[in-house]
C-alpha cells in the first residue's frame, strides 16, 4: 500500500506531495499543479497518482483545510467508484480560517500592548480593520425581463427587490450581509448626501424608493442566507442593465466589475426564452474582453445564469440536447470560452422560500396555489432537474445532492423542488468562491502587511541596540547621530527635496495618452456610420439611434473607467518616484549609522464623468423633404351607350342600351417625401460625442493641474510628517548615548521588545502554515 501525504496551503497556493516518503519526480505530471489552486485540479489528482504509481491501494494523509479536504475526499471517492482504486483517508487538525483570523487580532492586541506609537496610530488600526473587512461585491446583471430582481430576491430567500419591469431601472442597491432577518436601508441622492433611513425594510417601501425620482443609491444592510458575515463581508449589487436608457451614469458601475483588476463577481441573468438581444451580445464581448485576462481565476468571477427555465415543456424543448449546447455555442460566438452556465428558475425558487418562511396563513394559502404547480413541474420532468446542468466542484455537487437526497426520503415535494430550481449551484459557486480564493487572500494580505509594520518597528530597535551596545564608542556614536539629525532638520536636504516635489507634473504624459485614449473611444463609434444608407425612414432612423445611443453609453462608460485608471497610474508611478527619491535620500543621510528607509503608502484620486448625450433632438435635426416625381396608375368608371349593330349584337342590351367599363389610365403625381439624412444625422449625433470629448480632455488636464497642487501639498505632509518622526527617533537614539546608564537601560529595553516583536513575527508567520 503507498503511503500519499497530500498538503496544500491555500494563504501560499502550494502544494506538497510524498509517496513513500518521496516527492514526485521531475518528469512527474503532477509537478506542474503544485503551485495551483487545489481546486483546479484535485479532481485529476487520484488518477494521475493511480497513473504513475501503477498501485491500486493508497492510505492518503492530507493537511489542510476542512474544505479543501472535501473536495479531496469526493475526488478520490468519485476514482475508487470508477476504477476500483482503494484509498484509506486521513485528515490531520489544521486551523480554519475563523481560527485563522481569531489570532491575527489576538496578535494585534499584544502589538498595540508595546510601546510603539507608529503601531498604535489610529491609520494603521483604521488600515488593519479595512483589511479585515474587506467587501466582496457582486454584481448581477442583466437585460430587461431576464428576472434579475426575481433572483436576487430567491438568494435572500424573501421579496424586497421589486420586479415590476422598469421599476428598478433608476436605482443602485447594494445589498451588504450582516445576517440579521430584518432589513434597513440608507438612501442617497446624486450628490451621495444622505436623505433618507429606513430602519425596517419592506418590499413597499423598495417600491416607493425606486419610483423617487431623488434617489440614486440604496445601501441595504440585512442577511443574505447563503453565507456568513463573520465569513465574509458579501455585497449584493443590483444595477440597471445594458439595455437601460434612463441612468446612462449607473452603467459605469458594470463598467467597473468588467475591469480586468476586478475582484467582483458578475452574475449576467439571461432570459431562457431569448438569448439573443443586441444590448445582452454588446455586453456579453465586453465580459469576453475581461475575461481573457486574468487566468481561469479571472474567468471563474463570471457567471451565466439562464432563467425561466420552468417555462420550458417536454413536447418543444430539450434542455440537455439543444439549450445548453446552444447556450454555450452563443457564449463562444461572443467570444466567451467554458462558460460557467447555471440553468434556473428563480421564480420557483422565491415561491418556495416565502411559502416555507410565510406565517399567515391567508398569505400561505395564495403562495400554495401558485408555487404548487411550479415545484410539481420541476419535480415530475427529469431534463428540469437543473442541478444537473451546472458544473460544480465535486464537493458543492455532493452536499446538493445530499439535500435532494433528504427531501426525497422525506418525501418533501418543495425541498426537491428547490434543488431543481438550480438556486443551490449558484448559491454554492458564489460561498466557494468566497471562501476558497477571496477568505485566504484576505488573510494572507493581512499578515504580509502586518509583518511589514513590524519590521518597521524592528529596525530601529536593532539600531538602538547595536548603538547601546557599543559602550566604547558613545562618543563618536553621539557625533554620528548629530550629524544625521542636522541633515534631517538641513534647509539645504530639505529645500533640495522641495524641489522635486514642486516640479511634479502630472499632465504632461497624461495629454498624450488622454488623445490616443478619444481615438480609440472614436473610431468604433464612427465605424457605426459606416454601410449607413444616404436616406432612411423615420422609424430606422429611429432605431438607428436607439443603437448608436447603446454604443455611445458603453464607451462613455469604458472612457471613464480609462480615465480613471490613466489618472490612478500617472499619480502612482509619479508618487513613487518621489518615493523612491526620497528613500534613497534618507539612505544616503542614514548610511553612517546604517539606518534604513521607511514607506509611505499612496493614497488614490478621483476621476472625472463625461457629460451625457442629448440625442433626442438629433431626429428632429435630420429630417428634410423632396418633391419626388412618380407614376401611379388609376382607374375611373365610364357609362356609355350600345347602339345599332353593337346592342344588337348584345341581347343584355337590347332592353337597356347603356353600360359601363373600367378605364385605366397614368398620371403623373407629386407629392411631399419626409426622409432622414444620414450624413445630417451623422453630424447631429456624431457633434455632441466628440465636443463632450474634446470637453472632457479638457477638463481632466484642468483637473491634474489643480490636483497637482493637492499631491504636492500631500506629499509635503507627509514627508514632513516622516522627517519629524526620524528626528524624534534619532533624539531618542541621542539619548541612549547621554550616558553609561542610559545605554544599559536603552540596551536592556531593546532586547526585551526585539524578543517580543520577534515572537509576534514567528507567530504571524505561522498562521500562514497549516
Amino acid at each position: 500500500m503507498l503511503e500519499v501525504v497530500i498538503k496544500y496551503n491555500p494563504y501560499k497556493v502550494i502544494s506538497e506531495i510524498t509517496v513513500n516518503g518521496e516527492t514526485p519526480k521531475d518528469n512527474s505530471k503532477i509537478k506542474q499543479y503544485l503551485n495551483q489552486r487545489f481546486q483546479m485540479w484535485v479532481d485529476l489528482l487520484p488518477a494521475l497518482l493511480a497513473e504513475e504509481y501503477n498501485d491500486d491501494e493508497m492510505a492518503v494523509t492530507f493537511y489542510g483545510t476542512e474544505l479543501d479536504y472535501q473536495d479531496l475526499y469526493a475526488a478520490l471517492k468519485a476514482e475508487e467508484k470508477k476504477n476500483g482504486i482503494q484509498f484509506k483517508v486521513d485528515k490531520r487538525p489544521a486551523k480554519e480560517f475563523g481560527d485563522k483570523e481569531n489570532d491575527i487580532r489576538n496578535l494585534f492586541k499584544k502589538v498595540q500592548e508595546l510601546p510603539f506609537e507608529e503601531l498604535q496610530s489610529p491609520a494603521v488600526v483604521n488600515a488593519f480593520e479595512l483589511a479585515f473587512n474587506e467587501l466582496l461585491e457582486v454584481n448581477v446583471v442583466a437585460t430587461m425581463s431576464a428576472g434579475k430582481s426575481t433572483l436576487i430576491n430567491a438568494l435572500l430567500g424573501k421579496k424586497l427587490m421589486p420586479s415590476k419591469a422598469g421599476a428598478c431601472t433608476a436605482t443602485i442597491t447594494r445589498i451588504q450581509d450582516n445576517d440579521d432577518p430584518n432589513y434597513k436601508a440608507t438612501v442617497y441622492d446624486e450628490s451621495g448626501s444622505e436623505i433618507g433611513h429606513y430602519p425596517e425594510l419592506d418590499y413597499k417601501t423598495m417600491v416607493g424608493l425606486n419610483k423617487d425620482k431623488d434617489t440614486s443609491k440604496i445601501e441595504v444592510l440585512g442577511d443574505i442566507p447563503f453565507v456568513k458575515s463573520d465569513e465574509v463581508s458579501l455585497v449584493l449589487i443590483d444595477t440597471p442593465g445594458p439595455d437601460n436608457a434612463e441612468e446612462k451614469k449607473h452603467g459605469l458601475v458594470t463598467a467597473k466589475a468588467l475591469d480586468q483588476s476586478s475582484k467582483m463577481l458578475v452574475l449576467f441573468v439571461m432570459n431562457g426564452g431569448k438569448l439573443h438581444d443586441v444590448a445582452q451580445d454588446d455586453f456579453l464581448r465586453r465580459i469576453a474582453k475581461s475575461m481573457s485576462v486574468g487566468g481561469k481565476q479571472s474567468r471563474e468571477r463570471f457567471l451565466f445564469v439562464i432563467n425561466k427555465m420552468d417555462d420550458y415543456n417536454d413536447e418543444d424543448d430539450d434542455i440537455k440536447g439543444e439549450t445548453i449546447p446552444g447556450t454555450i455555442k452563443y457564449l463562444e460566438e461572443m467570444g466567451i470560452e467554458n462558460p460557467n452556465i447555471f440553468p434556473a428558475s428563480a421564480q420557483t425558487a422565491l415561491l418556495i422560500r416565502r411559502y416555507l418562511k410565510c406565517c399567515d396563513e391567508e398569505e400561505k394559502n395564495k403562495l400554495w396555489e401558485e408555487v404548487q404547480s411550479k415545484a410539481n413541474k420541476l419535480v415530475n420532468h427529469e431534463q428540469l432537474h437543473l442541478e444537473q446542468y451546472a458544473k460544480l466542484p465535486r464537493s458543492c455537487q455532493e452536499k446538493i445532492d445530499g439535500e435532494l437526497e433528504i427531501a426525497l426520503s422525506e418525501g418533501d415535494i418543495l425541498g426537491q423542488a428547490l434543488v431543481h430550481s438550480g438556486i443551490r449551484g449558484i448559491e454554492e459557486t458564489i460561498r466557494m468562491y468566497v471562501t476558497k480564493y477571496c477568505r485566504p487572500a484576505k488573510i494572507t494580505n493581512v499578515v504580509n502587511t502586518f509583518i511589514h509594520k513590524l519590521d518597521d518597528a524592528e529596525a530601529f530597535e536593532k539600531t538602538k541596540k547595536e548603538i547601546a551596545s557599543r559602550k566604547d564608542e558613545q562618543i563618536e556614536l553621539e557625533k554620528v547621530i548629530n550629524i544625521l539629525t542636522e541633515k534631517l532638520t538641513s534647509q539645504v536636504e530639505n529645500n533640495a527635496f522641495k524641489e522635486k516635489i514642486e516640479n511634479l507634473n502630472i499632465e504632461s504624459e497624461l495629454e498624450e495618452k488622454l488623445d490616443t485614449l478619444i481615438m480609440d473611444t472614436e473610431s468604433p463609434i464612427t465605424l457605426c456610420f459606416d454601410g449607413c444608407p444616404k436616406e432612411m425612414e423615420e422609424y430606422a432612423a429611429k432605431n438607428f439611434i436607439q443603437g448608436f445611443e447603446t454604443l455611445v453609453t458603453q464607451k462613455q462608460n469604458e472612457f471613464q473607467v480609462k480615465v480613471d485608471y490613466l489618472l490612478l497610474e500617472d499619480i502612482q508611478v509619479k508618487g513613487q518616484r518621489l518615493l523612491d527619491e526620497y528613500i534613497q535620500k534618507l539612505i544616503a543621510i542614514s548610511d553612517e549609522c546604517g539606518l534604513k528607509g521607511i514607506h509611505i503608502d499612496l493614497s488614490s484620486f478621483v476621476r472625472g464623468k463625461l457629460a451625457s448625450l442629448n440625442t433626442n433632438a438629433a431626429l428632429v435635426n435630420s429630417v428634410d423633404s423632396r418633391i419626388e416625381t412618380h407614376t401611379e396608375e388609376r382607374s375611373r368608371t365610364i357609362t356609355k351607350r350600345r347602339r345599332g349593330l353593337d346592342r344588337l349584337l348584345h341581347p343584355l342590351n337590347w332592353f337597356d342600351p347603356e353600360y359601363q367599363v373600367i378605364e385605366y389610365y397614368d398620371v403623373d403625381v407629386e407629392e411631399e417625401i419626409r426622409y432622414i439624412n444620414s450624413e445630417k444625422l451623422r453630424l447631429q449625433l456624431f457633434a455632441p460625442v466628440r465636443k463632450s470629448l474634446l470637453e472632457e480632455r479638457s477638463r481632466i488636464l484642468q483637473f491634474a493641474k489643480g490636483e497637482t497642487e493637492n499631491i504636492k501639498n500631500y506629499f509635503y505632509s507627509q514627508f514632513a510628517e516622516v522627517d519629524a518622526f526620524l528626528i524624534k527617533k534619532t533624539n531618542e537614539l541621542n539619548n541612549v548615548v547621554h550616558s553609561q546608564k542610559a545605554s544599559e537601560e536603552a540596551l536592556e529595553e531593546a532586547k526585551c521588545l526585539l524578543e517580543k516583536l520577534e515572537a509576534i513575527k514567528r507567530e504571524l508567520e505561522l498562521i500562514l502554515d497549516i
